[in-house]
């Protein structure tokens, strides 16, 4: 099974905290995909997003795999 880093944002309480954790493609939720990022940056917006829902939405790279057709 392939792993990979991957920021993980959780909420047990105040405040949400991030961290870069190992993961597995078992580990996606359903239609999820990987990219690999070479160049991003984190700014204010990124971290006004919600659990589960961290947006960063300034990077490039590649999508490493698709989820299934249907």
């Amino acid at each position: 099974m392939d792993t990979f880093h991957a920021l993980v944002a959780r909420q047990d309480g105040d405040p949400i905290t991030a961290s870069v954790e190992t993961l597995s493609s078992s580990d996606l939720p359903p239609g999820g995909v990987t990219v690999r990022v070479q160049y991003s940056s984190v700014n204010f917006k990124d971290a006004d997003g919600k659990v589960g829902r961290l947006r960063l939405d300034d990077l490039a790279g590649q999508v490493d795999a698709r989820p299934a057709a249907g």
